[in-house]
């Protein structure tokens, strides 16, 4: 199997994490050929309760040759649908919105810049007798759920950041009406909204830009909100945590204090990928997942294997959401 879509192993790999690596990296064929195996020739494709149900099969037939790969797939705790959401995320999978099932698409390229891309879409990796988009089977490198070649193609420009278009149309209104609202400061060493590291109940805008939260004791949650000075005192006005993240990677990144990811080669071939956070904000995490392998179990998104290859592909848009790649 890791012959015929492409993974190598790399040095000092054990048997078992070679098998859940290989055994991923298929599953984005089998997830796309299930799909396809419709009795309709993939254009009715299956719902989401099929596609789980044969995924699970197929996985369970490997724990038959090598024990552990349904643990690492989390079989029990019903994971397996982190294969296909990433899938449709890259737009290899696609949902009828009326009927509820999955169809599998045909192979694109999807440009991410740096003389890379992404193959994304349903091809035989077995069959080399016939190439993929152009590309013939020795230029395409198998990582994670995607392919990647060389492309002299152009990226798309980057989307501008949220702030950047919708700042001034925000619906502002004076702090001292929110009641006990903290501040997120950028000179902290912690990343993630949750530390308690990271609030103050000092305003101090950053190039007029600040992040800024109201907890609530009676119901337990967080309401997060953009900030910035107004005749010198503090205005806000709320945002979804998504944006907040995003919002508060880019207050460090212009503080000079920028957050950090960590590469460390294993081998000529391989790189040791450690996120700062499970999910980094901006449109860049579906690119990098894909891309890659998760290594405590299917739904890590921590820990990440990748091709030497996509590294330049990594450190371009991590970048791109305030994020720097440093190698250990």
């Amino acid at each position: 199997m890791a012959k015929d879509i492409g993974v190598k192993k790399y040095k000092g790999e054990s048997d078992e994490g070679f098998s859940r690596r290989t055994a991923y990296t298929a599953s984005r064929y089998w997830t796309s050929a299930f799909c396809m195996d419709d009795g309709s020739g993939g254009d009715s494709g299956l719902s989401r309760q099929a596609l789980n149900r044969k995924l699970r099969s197929w996985i369970g037939r490997l724990d038959n040759a090598q024990p552990g790969i349904s643990e690492w797939f989390e079989v029990d705790q019903g994971n397996v649908s982190c294969i296909y959401n990433r899938l449709i995320d890259v737009g290899e999978l696609k949902e009828d919105g009326f009927s509820n099932r999955f169809r599998a698409q045909p192979p694109t390229l999807a440009v991410v810049g740096m003389g890379q891309a992404l193959i994304v879409g349903m091809f035989d990796p077995t069959n080399t007798s016939e190439a993929v988009l152009g590309y013939h089977r020795p230029d395409i490198v198998a990582t994670g759920l995607a392919s990647i070649v060389a492309s002299d193609l152009e990226a798309p420009a980057q989307n501008p950041r949220w702030w950047e278009t919708e700042w001034e149309l925000l619906a502002w209104a004076r702090a001292s009406d929110f009641g006990s609202v903290e501040y997120a400061n950028p000179a902290t060493r912690a990343w993630g909204l949750r530390n308690g590291e990271v609030w103050s109940p000092d305003f101090r805008p950053t190039k007029g830009i600040a992040l800024a939260r109201t907890t609530s004791n009676d119901r337990g949650g967080t309401t997060y909100y953009a900030a910035r000075p107004v005749g010198g005192k503090p205005f806000l006005c709320s945002v979804e945590q998504t944006k907040a993240l995003e919002l508060y990677y880019h207050i460090k990144e212009i503080a000079g204090n920028p957050v950090v990811a960590r590469l460390r080669r294993i081998d000529d071939q391989h790189v040791e990928l450690a996120m700062p956070l499970g999910l980094i904000p901006g449109e860049y995490d579906r690119v990098l997942e894909v891309a890659s392998w998760p290594v405590r179990n299917v739904s890590d998104r921590f820990d990440r294997l990748m091709r030497a290859e996509c590294v330049p592909m990594a450190r371009d848009l991590l970048s791109k959401c305030g994020v720097v790649l440093k190698e250990a």
